[in-house]
């Protein structure tokens, strides 16, 4: 996955206020607005969306493409209006709690295709990874904390909706990383901000030769060399 940054010009006016966020829980959002692409609803909310002056952290397309409109330590607006009685508390704090997420999608159920939910997973483990988040508790629909219908398909089908908050708990494929501009996906895991890779994946990575002794280090063994041998201990 490929994160794009598409900044929104800071100002209200572009929903982005520039006030400061520690995330606390991410909230999932479709864009109502079958078939249409990331870019544009990215352009809606530079252009104010109709006035509303709202926003997102991230907009993930059709394509699987993601943007980022606004840094995961600025308040986006995107989950801080009632719509009902019952959230009429927690409404007004959402957005300086939440890293908001926009959804595309194809038509007007509002279910996401397999290229928007691959691209949704892996953003929102990455998320839940690097703000140390748990899914089954931070990650919550636009309706969990505002009472709006949205994402419909998710708040009409609740077990979808768990499905999805199960997926994002299981350990991804592999990690994708950008080698020389170019993506590639790689057998690894990221664990407490650190990649961890086998030695003969990162041999197939990075042709040529590699301070041993570092990478071992790295690994947690010990390495000494005696009588013209290299000797490793491993934890």
């Amino acid at each position: 996955m490929i994160i794009t940054e598409a900044w929104l010009t800071k100002g209200a006016a572009h929903g982005r206020t520039g006030q400061s966020m520690v995330p606390q829980g991410i909230v999932v959002h479709y864009v109502a607005n079958p078939g249409s692409t990331a870019q544009a609803n990215r352009n809606w909310f530079e252009n104010g969306a109709g006035g509303a002056r709202t926003s997102a952290h991230y907009i993930v397309g059709l394509a699987g493409e993601v943007l980022q409109l606004v840094p995961d330590t600025e308040r986006a607006m995107h989950a801080g209006k009632s719509y009902g009685t019952a959230w009429n508390q927690m409404a007004p704090t959402n957005n300086a709690r939440y890293i908001g997420i926009e959804c595309c999608h194809p038509d007007a159920t509002g279910k996401f295709n397999t290229k928007t939910m691959e691209s949704l997973l892996t953003l929102l483990r990455r998320l839940c990874t690097v703000h140390k988040l748990d899914p089954a508790r931070d990650i919550r629909r636009h309706y969990d904390v505002t009472g709006k219908n949205c994402p419909a398909y998710y708040v009409k089908y609740p077990d979808a909706w768990q499905a999805l908050v199960d997926a994002c708990k299981q350990a991804p494929a592999g990690v994708t990383v950008n080698l020389n501009g170019t993506p590639r996906t790689i057998n690894a895991r990221i664990e407490a901000d650190r990649l961890y890779i086998t030695l003969a994946e990162l041999a197939a990575l990075i042709p040529g030769d590699v301070p041993l002794r570092a990478v071992c280090e790295a690994a947690g063994c010990q390495v000494t060399f005696k009588d013209g041998l290299v000797h490793i201990k491993t934890a």
